[in-house]
């Protein structure tokens, strides 16, 4: 595989870390579950969280910057060989899935932005499935993209660089609607203590409710460690990639909290979130077409091009996660595959029979999700399910490395004190730590046995099979 050039620009570099964090429909779906209450909520876990954890990857990117394995490097120096291989092959099968998954979830977007709406669950007219039909497509893009992925990092970094702008674009229109809304005469602010404590979504104003979106925050601040295992490539020689986390950590808590505060601010929750069909997978669509919408009002337009403008705003949606998740496969079919054999060969590229591989394993995937029934779903949710804790467990493993880590630098860019370097890890070891309990407690109380098991099995079947694929390697080493 060629290798490109290492000449990535410092803002190049801060909008792929930054849009590869900030999720656009994580900050649409806090205003739908919490409203105002999201963001004392976001503010926490920034500050206990992601900001720690940034200045972690920091560190480490800049020590690491020539290093192509990513954080199985990062482990194998600073804890044990066996620990990086679990982690890194952990990390890897949870993208696996996640990967299956984004691959069909594309083609909603597209469909919305050719139809205003989601037909992927309808009947084609030719009496073809639509699930098998979206399987095939899915397959097909995934053909595609490991074509793209395969032939040279260039291509991918610039799918990233196109979603990274295009995200961006949509949520400057965003914001501009907004205030928009919020100067019309018509428009009265009014904002009472009691919004930033208490959700109006009846099914999160308890203890457990609340704790659930503390989780759900977290993984609004995941992806670091897929961009920080790209830093052999976007680095080069200089500092730009470590630098460039830590500016983009705090853009992405400044986009969410604006993002936020207006959402919650310029349309009230009751208003905007009363439909009883929505859900975490339409209520981005539907925030956006109400939004065009009201602009519309607000410009004086007649009914009928209020609508027309709602509807621009949702086909712009979907034409923007689109390109977004086209963006997001790529680095997803090449990030996690890059890191796992870096990890387990020599070799100074991946070669190309690999990506073919990891391609017919996801196709099969798609395709025998695609043609199952009500029990391949089931079993598929089993599988994501025991991905959800597997993917966790690689950010605790830096966080317990890092210290160990701090120790033996002698040039530190961010984390100049061991007390700071102790806070940062601290305080993210006891944030997934949470996480984790809170994970298994909740099916747990409500006597939701499967899913613990599943929720347990998939770390230990995940890393079995690490230590399989270990002795393996050291067996043929021999």
């Amino acid at each position: 595989m060629l290798q490109p050039p290492r000449e990535f620009s410092q803002r190049k570099i801060v909008l792929i870390i930054t849009t590869t964090v900030f999720s656009f429909s994580a900050m649409t779906n806090a205003f739908y579950l919490m409203g105002l209450a999201a963001l004392p909520w976001y503010l926490l876990t920034a500050i206990c969280f992601f900001i720690p954890y940034a200045f972690i990857i920091a560190e480490y990117s800049y020590a690491y910057k020539d290093k192509p394995a990513g954080i199985n490097d990062w482990l194998k120096d600073n804890l044990s060989e066996n620990v990086a291989t679990i982690a890194t092959f952990l990390w890897y099968c949870s993208y696996s899935v996640w990967l299956v998954s984004l691959s069909m979830k594309i083609w909603i977007p597209f469909s919305i932005l050719l139809f205003g709406r989601d037909l992927t669950q309808s009947t084609l007219a030719t009496g073809l499935n639509s699930r098998l039909f979206v399987g095939i497509l899915s397959i097909g893009l995934i053909c595609f993209l490991t074509w793209l992925a395969s032939s040279s990092f260039t291509k991918v970094a610039t799918m990233m660089i196109i979603s990274g702008k295009l995200i961006l674009m949509l949520f400057i229109i965003t914001v501009a609607s907004q205030l928009l809304l919020l100067l019309a005469p018509s428009t009265t602010v009014v904002i009472e203590a009691k919004q930033l404590i208490q959700s109006p979504n009846p099914d999160y104003q308890s203890l457990i409710g609340n704790l659930s979106f503390f989780i759900f925050s977290i993984t609004a601040f995941g992806g670091l460690d897929t961009v920080a295992s790209l830093v052999d490539k976007l680095s080069g020689k200089t500092n730009r990639f470590s630098r460039g986390i830590v500016i983009s950590a705090f853009l992405v808590v400044a986009l969410y909290f604006l993002g936020i505060l207006l959402w919650s601010i310029s349309i009230p929750w009751s208003t905007a979130l009363k439909d009883q069909q929505l859900n975490l997978g339409n209520v981005m669509y539907t925030l956006m077409l109400n939004l065009g919408s009201q602009v519309g009002q607000v410009l004086h337009l007649s009914l009928a091009n209020s609508r027309l403008l709602g509807q621009l705003f949702l086909r712009l949606n979907g034409l923007v996660f689109f390109i977004t998740y086209l963006g997001l496969l790529s680095t997803i079919i090449y990030t996690p595959l890059k890191t796992l054999y870096h990890s387990l060969a020599s070799k100074t590229t991946v070669p190309k029979a690999a990506y073919w591989w990891q391609a017919t394993i996801i196709s099969l995937l798609i395709l025998f999700v695609s043609l199952g029934g009500k029990n391949v779903s089931q079993l598929y949710n089993q599988l994501t399910l025991m991905t959800n804790l597997s993917r966790s467990i690689p950010y605790l493993m830096i966080a317990l490395s890092f210290g160990h880590f701090h120790k033996g630098q002698t040039e530190i860019r961010y984390l100049k004190t061991s007390l700071s370097a102790k806070v940062a890890s601290f305080s993210v070891i006891i944030s997934i730590s949470i996480g984790i309990l809170f994970t298994l407690a909740k099916p747990l109380l409500a006597g939701e046995y499967l899913t613990v098991f599943f929720l347990i099995l998939g770390p230990l079947l995940f890393t079995t099979l690490a230590l399989l694929i270990l002795r393996f390697q050291q067996v043929s080493n021999k």
